[in-house]
């Protein structure tokens, strides 16, 4: 063998060795991140997919994934320490334009996950789950900011699991005057949807309403305009001092037209 041969095996070994390196992990580092979240209604909307959300290690990534378990958010009290993801199957069954499930081999991440049932709906290992939606359902925590991810987790996944409308509703109401900025995408994103925004709601909403990312100013401008719709910022007739509610009442509605007519963003002043 020429010297000349022998570098180039060497290269070629070299490349192999990282392709296969790259393989193990379970995706490849050059890829793009697309479980990354975007909004606290991203987050929202991919927990409330399973029945278990757990906090945990990947340890070893073979057939399937084995994750050892930090923390159960959500799931029975006597889940198993030692999960098992059977994730190919669901990657085989996703929409040809869906990213893949991927799993880092000795990551630490949130997953949300249901039980993995054979054509009779039976499990038949009690640890053995699948993804509950797909590449969705692994929730990769951030370097910085991971511990506001998780506060909010926690804080969703008790809201998901409440029965409780009212004490629902001033949970929505401290996450919007709050600083985790996970949570006031959702408070902002349930008043949107289901008219939840009041009176002592306005104040809050002002804040949101003047963000720099158009999503949050265009569900601010929403939930204000349902709430006006269904007269949710009326104030109480029976009061003698009707002025600071007319005043609030306009407040809301002063930011709803400076959304709609000047906002910088197309899509706000359409929402």
């Amino acid at each position: 063998m020429t010297q000349r041969s022998i570098c180039v095996f060497l290269v070629l070994a070299a490349l192999f060795a990282c392709a296969s390196a790259s393989a193990l992990s379970g995706r490849d580092d050059e890829k793009p991140e697309y479980a990354l979240l975007e909004t606290g209604a991203d987050l929202a909307t991919r927990l409330v997919q399973g029945p278990v959300v757990v906090r945990g290690v990947i340890d070893r990534l073979r057939i399937k994934a084995e994750l050892r378990v930090i923390e159960v958010l959500r799931g029975p009290d006597d889940l198993d320490a030692e999960l098992e993801i059977a994730f190919r199957g669901a990657n085989l069954e996703r929409r040809l334009d869906d990213p893949p499930f991927e799993i880092v081999e000795g990551e630490e991440a949130v997953y949300v996950l249901r039980p993995w049932v054979d054509s009779e709906g039976e499990q038949p290992r009690p640890n053995l789950y699948r993804p509950a939606e797909d590449f969705r359902s692994r929730i990769p925590l951030p370097v910085e900011g991971r511990d506001a991810v998780l506060a909010a987790i926690s804080e969703i996944v008790t809201f998901q699991d409440a029965d409780d409308h009212g004490e629902g509703a001033r949970r929505l109401l401290r996450w919007l005057e709050g600083a985790n900025p996970w949570l006031v995408d959702v408070a902002v994103d349930q008043a949107a949807r289901f008219a939840y925004a009041k009176r002592a709601w306005i104040r809050g909403l002002a804040e949101p309403s003047r963000d720099a990312r158009p999503w949050r100013r265009a569900r601010v401008a929403e939930a204000i305009g349902r709430a006006l719709e269904r007269g949710r910022f009326d104030g109480d007739s029976l009061r003698s001092d009707r002025s600071v509610d007319d005043e609030g009442k306009r407040e809301a509605h002063e930011t709803l037209v400076r959304l709609a007519r000047v906002d910088d963003d197309v899509e706000v002043r359409r929402a």
